[in-house]
C-alpha cells in the first residue's frame, strides 16, 4: 500500500533527476518551522496564523476582553494577512510594520535544521522562496556539492548563476520591501516584473513544486492565481506537497487552479503521526522520496550503487525507490583464492562482466578513474580465466574470452600472447556459417550471440596482428571477417580503418590515399568520419579533413540525449580535439608574413567552454590526454633520503615494482588512444614519448611512430630513439625493412616537393622527406656493405637532383646520409669509391642549389685514414675532371669556393696533383680578387696556417704573410685585446696543424721576443668573468686563448718572471671555471722548483668530480706525453704517478674522462715507455674486463649513454694495442677483439685490421 498521490511525487522526482529541464521548488513559510532557535526556550518562527493573531492583537487590543463592549467584530475577525498588514502599515507606518515582523520572526536567532540542507542538496534548477528569513542561505555552507547563488533583488538577476536561491518577497535583514500588504501583492507583477518573469520561465521549463504552503496561504494564492490568469490553458501543472488534509472540494479548487496536490494526510500511516509533527513528517517523507529517486550515476560505472541518504524511520514507510539497472559488484581477484572450484569462480566473474558490459555508458575512451578500476580486476582475473578455458565447452570459451578481450579493448591494452593464442584456438573450433562447434552441429545455441562474440574477438585479433606488423596474419584474419560485414555496419568501418592504419604505419601514402578515397563512413557511428578525417589531416589533406570533421561533429551533436549513455558527449569531446587542431593548422598555414603584420591564433573560446561542460560527464578530454602523457613522463631515480639526526643512517627497504611493464602498457595505450579517439599524430606529442618507451623492446613500432610524428630531423625524440646504441641492437632484417620504408617515403615525397597545397604551402612533404632521410642516415650503419653502398649511391645521386638541392631543410639530413653511409663502408670500398665522392657536382656550380645546402667536407668523412687510389691510365680522366672542377670552384664566390678549398686541402695532402695542376690550384687559390689586405686568401673556410701546406704561387709566400700578420707588430696588434686573443689562437692552431702535417713553425729570436711581449700583454689583460651556463652554448674566447698559450709555452723559452705570472694566471683562470692545465708542460721546463707543485695541480684535476676540469687535465696530460717524445724535445716526461692516473680512471670507469683515458692508454701501449705500460697495464685490463659487461648494447638504459659506441670503440682499440704489444694470450683482450669482429656497428668491425 502506498500514498494515493505517489504518481505525482514520482513526476517531480523523475524530473528532478532525469528530465533535461529538471525541477524547481518554491519554499513557503511552513518549511521554516523546521528550524530551531539559538536562544534557549525561545519560540521557533511563527506560522501564518501566529502572524495574523499578533497583528490582530496589535490592531485590536480590546478584542476578546469581556468588558470591551466592542461592536466592530467584522474587522476584528479578519482572516486576511495582507489586509491586516495593510491596516498595520496605515495605522503605524511601514517602518513600524517591518520592525514588528522582525521582532516576531527573529531571523538572527534562527538556525536551520537538517531538512534545509537536504533540500538544497537535491539538484534543483532553482530554489524560490517567499520567506523573509535566511534559513536557506545559512544552509548553503553545509552543502558542498551544490553552489547556490542568492538572488535578493531584481538587479542581481543577470549576475547570479544557477542554481539560485531566489528571494521573491524580500529578505531580512535589509533587502526591502518585504512583500506583505495588499498593496504589495497588487503591485508586485508590475514593480517586480523581472522576478515574475523568472518564475514564469521556471514554471514553463521545469517541473515546479511548492512545499511549506497551505491552501489558504496568501503567497500560494497569489502565485497560483497569477499563473492561471497569465498563462491560461498553456500553464503547466504545479505540484503542491505537504500535510494538506484537503477535502474533495478543496482538491477540485486546486485542480481548477492547475495545482496538483500531493497530500501527505493520505499517507498509509498518517493516522499514527502526532498532530504537532504532521508537517515535519510530511516534509521528511517528501525529502526521502526525492532523495531515493536519484538514479544510478552512469559515470560511476562499473561501481555498484552506493547511497548515503539518511535512514528512513518506520513511521514514514513506505518510501518508493526507483528501480534501475546497476552494475554488479565484482569480486576481488584475491578474495576467492582457495574458495572452491576455479570453474565456478570464472563462471561467476564472466557473468558479472557480461552483465556490466551491457550497462557500459558508451565512453569512446574510458576515463582514467574507470580505467584503474577495471584494470585492477581484469589483471587479477586474467590468469585464472586462462587456466580455466581448456576445461570449458567451446561456446563458453568464446563467451569467456570475449568478455576478457572486450575489457582489454576498452582499456586500450595490447593483448598478451597467451590471450591471443587462446582466442585464436577458440575461434578455430567455431564455424559460424556451418553452425558447427568442433565439427559438430549445435542447433540449441543462440548463433546470433555466437556470431557477435566471434567477430568482436576476431576484430581484436586483427588489431593485435597489425600492432606487431604481422602482415600475413593480419590479412588472414581480415579475410575471416568477410562474412560478418553485413551483421553490423561498424564491422565494415573497423575493417576499413584497420587497413588504413596498416597503410599509415607502413608510411605507404599511396595505398592510404586509395583506401581513404574508397572509404564511406557515413550512415553509421559518426565517429568513423572523425577517424577518417584524422588520417586525411596526417597526409596534409587539411581542407578535406576539416569538411569531414565538421560534418561528423554536426552528426554527433544530433545524437539524442540519453540518461543511460555518455556516448554522444564522449564522441563530441574527442571530435573537438581534432577540430581545434585543424583550425589551428589552417590559421598557421594561411598566415602570410609579407601581408599579415600579426599572426592571430584562431578563436577557440567556444571549444574550451564546451570542453568544460563535457568534463562534468567524465568526458574531459584534456585531463585524459594529460593522464596518458603523465603515464609516460620520464622517471627520476629516487635516492635514499638522508637522516637528519647525527649518527643515524636511513636504510632503504626492499620493494618490488612493475613500473617498467606499466610504462610499456602506457605506451601502447597512448598508441591505441590516437587510433580510437582520432587524435592527430602531429599534435599528440605523447606518441613520441610512447615511441621512446618502446625503442628497446619494440624498435619497429618506435621507428614507425617517429617517422609519423616527427616533422624535423633534429627532433630530440628521434635522436634518442635512433641513438647509435639503439640502432646497434636492431636486428639486421628489421633495419632493412625500415630502410625500405624510408626509401618509399622519400620516393613518394620527392614527387611532391615544390607542389603547392591548398593552403599555398610546400613544406609538408619536405618535412616528411627530411625525417625519412635522417632516419635512413642512422639505419645505414646497421646494414651490410652491399646495402650500405646502395644507400651511398642514392645519396650521391640526390646531389644531382635539382628539386632536392633547392630545399634548404634537406641539406643536413642528406649530408648525414652521405657521410654516415661513407663511414659505414669497409676501407677497401672507400678506396674504390673515393673518386665518385670527389666527382660529385659542387653545389652552386652549374645548378640552382640552395646556397647553404650541406655537402660533406673531408672533415665529415675522415673517421679513419686510408690511402687514396693512385692515378692510373684507367682513372686518369676522372682525376683530371675532379681537379678541373675543384679549380673551377676555387674561382667562384662564397660556398662554392669554400667547399672546393676543403677538398683541395685534402687532395693536396694525398700528393696526387700533377705539377701543372698544382700551379693552377695555386693561381686560383691566391687570385687577387680573393685576397685579404694581409695578403692571405679569403672565402676558403680554412684556418690560415693551412695555406702553408697548400700550393702557392711562389715558394714560402703563405709562411711569410702568416708571420707578417701574426708574428710582427706591423699590423698594429699591440694594445688590441681582441686581436691579442686571436694571435694566440692562430699561432696555437698553426703549431699543432703543421705538426700534424710533419712540419714545424720555427720562431726567430725577434718572433720569440714578440711572442713574449704578447704573453705579457695577455697576462696584464683583465681576467674574464666566472664561467656560466651560457658558455656551454657560446664558447668563451678565453678557451681559445688558453689553447694558444699552452702550445706557445712548449715552443719558446720564456723568462722565469713571466712563467711565474702565467702560473698565477693559470690558477686564477681555473678558479673562474677555465682550466688551464695545458700550461703545465711548458711551465715545468722553466719553473723547475715548482715541478712537484705543478704535477700535483694536474693530479687534482685528473681526479676532479667536475667533468670539464677532469677532461681538461687529462687532455693536457695526453699532450704532455706526446710532447715528451718529440725529437729534440725539451719537455721532460710526466711523472709516473700522473701516468698511473690514466690506469686508475680506466679501472674505476670514471665516466667523466673514461673515453680520453682509453685513448691515452692506447697511445702509451703504442708509443709509451715500458715503464709507463707496466704502470697502467693491470689497471687497464681490470677496467676493460668490467667494460665488457658495462658497455653491452642490451643493458638497461643503454640509450641514455650517448657515449657508449665511442667507449666500445676506444676499448677495442686499446685491447688491440695491448694485444700487439705482448698481451696475446689474455682473455680480456681476446674477448674485446672478438667483440670487434662481431659488433653490429661498422666503427668496431673496421676498427682494427685482422690480427
Amino acid at each position: 500500500m502506498c500514498l494515493p498521490d505517489q504518481s505525482y511525487i514520482d513526476q517531480v522526482r523523475d524530473a528532478l533527476w532525469n528530465r533535461p529541464g529538471g525541477a524547481s521548488v518554491m519554499v513557503g513559510a511552513g518549511f521554516s518551522k523546521n528550524a530551531y532557535s539559538l536562544v534557549p526556550d525561545a519560540d521557533i518562527p511563527p506560522t501564518l496564523d501566529n502572524l495574523k493573531k499578533s497583528l490582530s492583537k496589535e490592531l485590536y487590543p480590546c478584542q476578546g476582553r469581556k468588558d470591551s463592549g466592542s461592536t466592530n467584530n467584522q474587522l476584528v475577525k479578519s482572516d486576511n494577512f495582507p489586509l491586516l498588514a495593510q491596516e498595520y502599515e496605515v495605522a503605524f507606518g511601514r517602518g513600524r510594520l517591518i520592525q514588528f515582523l522582525q521582532g516576531l520572526i527573529r531571523d538572527d536567532q534562527l538556525k536551520p535544521m537538517g531538512v534545509h540542507e537536504r533540500l538544497l542538496s537535491l539538484p534543483w534548477r532553482d530554489v524560490f522562496t517567499t520567506n523573509w528569513d535566511t534559513l536557506l542561505e545559512k544552509s548553503r555552507d553545509f552543502v558542498p556539492d551544490r553552489k547556490y547563488s542568492v538572488l535578493r533583488n531584481k538587479d542581481e538577476i543577470p549576475l547570479a548563476d544557477q542554481p539560485r536561491i531566489v528571494k521573491l518577497h524580500g529578505s531580512f535583514p535589509a533587502y526591502f520591501p518585504l512583500i506583505c500588504t495588499q498593496d504589495d501583492y497588487r503591485t508586485y507583477p508590475v514593480k517586480f516584473a523581472p522576478f515574475v518573469n523568472t518564475v514564469q520561465q521556471a514554471m514553463m521549463e521545469t517541473v515546479f513544486l511548492l512545499v511549506g504552503f497551505s491552501g489558504d496561504d496568501p503567497n500560494f494564492i497569489h502565485w497560483t492565481g497569477w499563473v492561471r490568469d497569465n498563462l491560461g490553458e498553456s500553464a503547466p501543472k504545479i505540484y503542491l506537497a505537504g500535510w494538506l488534509d484537503l477535502s474533495l472540494n478543496q482538491r477540485r479548487v486546486l485542480e481548477y487552479r492547475n495545482v496538483v496536490a500531493i497530500d501527505l494526510a493520505r499517507h498509509p500511516k498518517a493516522d499514527k503521526w502526532p498532530e504537532h509533527q504532521r508537517h515535519e513528517y510530511a516534509i521528511k517523507w517528501i525529502l526521502h522520496t526525492l532523495e531515493h529517486g536519484e538514479p544510478y550515476m552512469i559515470t560511476n560505472w562499473p561501481l555498484s550503487q552506493t547511497r548515503d541518504n539518511p535512514p528512513i524511520c518506520d513511521h514514514l514507510q513506505p518510501v518508493m525507490e526507483i528501480t534501475a539497472d546497476v552494475p554488479k559488484e565484482e569480486p576481488r581477484p584475491d578474495s576467492e583464492s582457495g574458495s572452491g572450484d576455479i570453474l565456478a569462480q570464472v563462471d561467476r566473474i564472466v557473468k558479472i562482466w557480461a552483465y556490466n558490459r551491457n550497462l557500459y555508458p558508451g565512453w569512446l575512451v574510458v576515463p582514467v578513474s574507470v580505467r584503474r578500476e577495471i584494470s585492477y580486476f581484469t589483471d587479477g582475473w586474467e590468469p585464472k580465466i586462462l587456466s580455466a578455458l581448456p576445461k570449458l565447452d567451446p561456446v563458453l570459451q568464446l563467451e569467456t574470452i570475449y568478455e576478457l578481450i572486450w575489457r582489454r579493448e576498452v582499456l586500450l591494452d595490447p593483448l598478451l600472447s597467451d590471450v591471443e593464442l587462446a582466442a585464436q584456438d577458440i575461434l578455430q573450433k567455431i564455424d559460424c556459417e556451418a553452425r558447427t562447434v568442433a565439427g559438430e552441429s549445435r542447433t540449441e545455441i543462440e548463433w546470433s550471440d555466437v556470431r557477435q562474440g566471434y567477430r568482436n574477438v576476431m576484430l581484436a585479433l586483427v588489431t593485435t596482428a597489425r600492432l606487431r606488423f604481422d602482415h600475413e596474419t593480419f590479412e588472414k584474419r581480415l579475410e575471416a571477417l568477410g562474412d560478418f560485414q553485413n551483421d553490423d555496419p561498424n564491422v565494415t568501418q573497423r575493417i576499413h580503418h584497420e587497413r588504413c592504419l596498416w597503410a599509415i604505419y607502413s608510411l605507404d601514402y599511396k595505398s592510404l590515399l586509395d583506401l581513404l578515397s574508397n572509404w564511406s563512413p557515413e550512415d553509421c557511428d559518426p565517429f568513423w568520419m572523425i577517424r577518417k578525417a584524422t588520417l586525411l589531416y596526417e597526409i596534409n589533406r587539411v581542407d578535406e579533413a576539416k569538411e569531414l570533421a565538421t560534418r561528423a561533429l554536426s552528426a554527433i551533436r544530433r545524437i539524442p540525449d540519453d540518461s543511460r549513455s555518455v556516448g554522444g558527449p564522449s564522441r563530441e569531446g574527442w571530435s573537438l580535439e581534432l577540430t581545434a587542431v585543424i583550425e589551428s593548422t589552417i590559421s598557421w598555414m594561411r598566415y602570410d608574413p609579407d601581408q599579415d603584420e600579426v599572426k592571430y591564433p584562431p578563436d577557440l573560446s567556444d571549444f574550451y567552454a564546451r570542453r568544460r561542460e563535457l568534463a562534468a560527464k567524465k568526458c574531459d578530454t584534456l585531463s585524459e590526454i594529460r593522464e596518458y602523457k603523465s603515464a609516460l613522463a620520464p622517471e627520476h631515480e629516487r635516492g635514499v633520503v638522508p637522516a637528519f639526526d647525527l649518527h643515524m643512517k636511513r636504510v632503504s627497504g626492499i620493494h618490488f615494482s612493475n613500473a617498467e611493464q606499466e610504462r610499456l602498457r602506457a605506451a601502447y595505450r597512448a598508441i591505441r588512444l590516437s587510433e580510437v579517439a582520432g587524435l592527430p599524430t602531429f599534435s599528440f606529442d605523447t606518441l613520441k614519448s610512447a615511441a621512446e618507451e618502446l625503442s628497446v623492446s619494440e624498435p619497429e613500432m618506435a621507428v614507425r611512430l617517429i617517422l609519423r610524428t616527427s616533422s624535423y630531423d633534429k627532433d630530440n625524440f628521434l635522436e634518442r630513439i635512433l641513438s647509435r646504441s639503439h640502432v646497434a641492437l636492431m636486428p639486421l632484417e628489421l633495419a632493412r625493412k625500415l630502410v625500405n620504408i624510408c626509401d618509399g617515403i622519400i620516393k613518394y615525397a620527392l614527387q611532391r616537393i615544390g607542389v603547392v597545397d591548398a593552403a599555398g604551402q610546400t613544406r609538408f612533404w619536405v618535412e616528411r622527406m627530411r625525417v625519412a632521410v635522417e632516419v635512413l642516415s642512422r639505419l645505414v650503419v646497421r646494414l651490410n656493405p652491399d646495402d650500405v653502398e646502395e644507400v651511398f649511391n642514392k645519396s650521391l645521386t640526390a646531389y644531382n637532383n635539382v628539386d632536392i638541392i633547392q630545399e634548404f631543410w634537406l641539406g643536413q639530413p642528406l649530408c648525414n646520409t652521405l657521410k654516415r653511409s661513407w663511414r659505414a663502408l669497409p676501407k677497401q670500398r672507400q678506396v674504390a669509391r673515393i673518386l665518385d665522392l670527389l666527382g660529385a657536382p659542387i653545389l652552386g656550380v652549374g645548378n640552382t642549389a640552395d646556397p647553404h645546402f650541406r655537402y660533406p667536407i673531408p672533415n665529415d668523412l675522415s673517421d679513419r685514414p686510408f690511402t687514396p687510389p693512385d692515378r692510373t691510365n684507367e682513372n686518369e680522366g676522372r682525376w683530371q675532371r675532379i681537379v678541373s672542377q675543384l679549380i673551377f670552384g676555387l674561382n667562384e664566390d662564397g660556398e662554392v669556393r669554400m667547399r672546393s678549398s676543403h677538398w683541395v686541402f685534402q687532395i693536396s695532402s694525398w700528393e696526387r696533383l700533377t705539377e701543372k695542376e698544382i700551379k693552377k690550384v695555386a693561381q686560383a687559390l691566391w687570385h687577387e680578387k680573393f685576397m685579404e689586405p694581409t695578403g692571405l686568401p679569403r672565402e676558403t673556410g680554412l684556418h690560415e696556417w693551412a695555406f702553408m701546406v697548400l700550393p702557392e704561387t711562389e715558394l714560402g709566400l703563405a709562411e711569410r704573410r702568416f708571420r707578417k700578420k701574426y708574428l710582427s707588430d706591423e699590423e698594429g696588434v699591440k694594445g688590441n685585446e681582441k686581436e691579442l686573443g686571436n694571435i694566440l689562437f692562430q699561432i696555437g692552431l698553426a703549431i699543432s696543424g703543421l705538426k700534424a702535417h710533419e712540419k714545424s713553425l720555427v720562431f726567430s729570436e725577434a718572433e720569440q721576443r714578440f711572442l713574449i711581449d704578447i704573453l705579457w700583454q695577455w697576462y696584464d689583460a683583465p681576467m674574464p668573468a666566472p664561467k656560466n651556463s651560457f658558455d656551454f652554448v657560446i664558447p668563451h674566447p678565453v678557451g681559445n686563448e688558453i689553447g694558444g698559450v699552452s702550445k706557445i709555452l712548449t715552443e719558446i723559452k720564456i723568462p722565469t718572471d713571466l712563467a711565474e705570472r702565467l702560473y698565477q694566471k693559470m690558477n686564477g683562470l681555473s678558479d673562474l671555471g677555465f682550466p688551464a692545465f695545458g700550461f703545465i708542460p711548458g711551465l715545468s721546463t722553466v719553473l723547475e722548483s715548482r715541478f712537484d707543485e705543478l704535477t700535483e695541480i694536474m693530479r687534482l684535476g685528473l681526479i676532479s668530480q667536475n667533468e670539464d676540469t677532469a677532461q681538461a687535465a687529462l687532455q693536457a696530460l695526453d699532450r704532455w706525453l706526446l710532447l715528451a717524445v718529440e725529437p729534440n724535445s725539451s719537455i721532460q716526461t710526466p711523472p709516473d704517478n700522473l701516468v698511473r692516473e690514466i690506469g686508475v680512471i680506466i679501472a674505476t670507469r670514471r665516466k667523466e674522462t673514461l673515453g680520453l683515458a682509453l685513448q691515452g692508454a692506447k697511445w702509451i701501449f703504442d708509443k709509451g715507455s715500458d715503464t709507463q705500460k707496466q704502470d697502467i697495464q693491470d689497471m687497464a685490463l681490470n677496467g676493460l674486463t668490467y667494460l665488457l659487461e658495462e658497455l653491452r648494447y642490451d643493458r638497461k638504459n643503454v640509450g641514455q649513454n650517448n657515449d657508449l659506441p665511442n667507449l666500445r670503440n676506444y676499448s677495442v682499440q686499446l685491447a688491440s694495442s695491448m694485444y700487439e704489444h705482448g698481451l696475446r694470450n689474455n682473455d680480456t683482450t681476446d674477448r674485446w677483439l672478438q667483440v670487434a669482429k662481431n659488433d653490429p656497428l661498422p666503427e668496431l668491425r673496421y676498427a682494427i685490421d685482422p690480427v
